[in-house]
């Protein structure tokens, strides 16, 4: 089997095509001993220490240094020009298989085939099995501090965990919204918090139609980003934090 195509995630539905960059990545095969249709998904990214390393010698579209290994992922892969993303060290793990893999030995088990990614010559997205319904909350912390071990021992830029099912014919029955499955459940590890001051609140219309409130706020640094500006989702989230101009956030 060769490569076909490969596209950002976009709107869920439509992404950018990104398959003149994929050469670049160090660890997507372009060819596989598989013949029938495989499609996958995943993510995009740049091991901490070998953007640690790069920062200082790549400057973005504006000409800055890259804060942050996210940015510098992201616009390596969507660059219209492969030179761009050779040597960057980007890389690509699998967390779900959408078509094809029928031939492992459970086909409706999402870690057994991305099990079987890896004997084609994908990257290993690391994860524990949960089994039973006996999870307590000191077993669920023991299993998330090893993840975040695993990560840090692979170099992996994680601000988070999801818990998800194995079973993907369960999985395909909890149906979708336009951004994301609903078989799951995302969680971000605890923020640090900043501190700043909120000067007024706009309205903008979204891409379905509707009019959202936005805050607008005193900038300030996060993750190496400049942040000015944030959904304030609806009236009744304004009114429940009481958020009027000025206000401290």
């Amino acid at each position: 089997g060769r490569l076909i195509q490969a596209s950002t995630r976009g709107d869920g539905e439509v992404g950018e095509d990104i398959t003149h960059n994929i050469p670049a990545f160090l660890n997507v095969p372009l060819t596989i001993p598989h013949k029938e249709r495989l499609v996958i998904t995943g993510e995009s990214f740049i091991p901490t220490n070998d953007f640690e390393r790069l920062k200082d010698t790549l400057r973005d579209g504006n000409g800055k240094p890259y804060k942050n290994g996210r940015n510098f992922a992201s616009g390596s892969v969507r660059s219209l020009d492969p030179k761009n993303c050779i040597g960057r060290c980007v890389r690509f793990l699998p967390f779900n298989v959408l078509e094809g893999m029928e031939d492992v030995p459970f086909p409706d088990s999402r870690a057994c085939k991305l099990e079987g990614l890896t004997h084609l010559g994908f990257g290993y997205c690391p994860f524990f099995s949960i089994s039973g319904t006996g999870l307590s909350k000191e077993y669920a912390e023991k299993f998330i501090q090893e993840l975040v071990s695993t990560a840090a021992n692979l170099h992996l830029p994680i601000d988070g965990i999801v818990m998800i099912f194995d079973s993907l014919s369960y999985s395909k029955s909890c149906g979708k919204t336009g951004h994301h499955y609903k078989d799951g459940l995302a969680y971000k590890f605890e923020d640090d918090t900043y501190e700043t001051f909120l000067r007024e609140i706009e309205w903008t219309p979204t891409r379905f139609g509707e009019i959202a409130p936005v805050g607008i706020f005193d900038t300030v640094e996060i993750d190496g980003c400049d942040v000015s500006r944030a959904s304030l989702h609806n009236l009744t989230f304004i009114k429940n934090l009481e958020l009027v101009p000025g206000c401290r956030i």
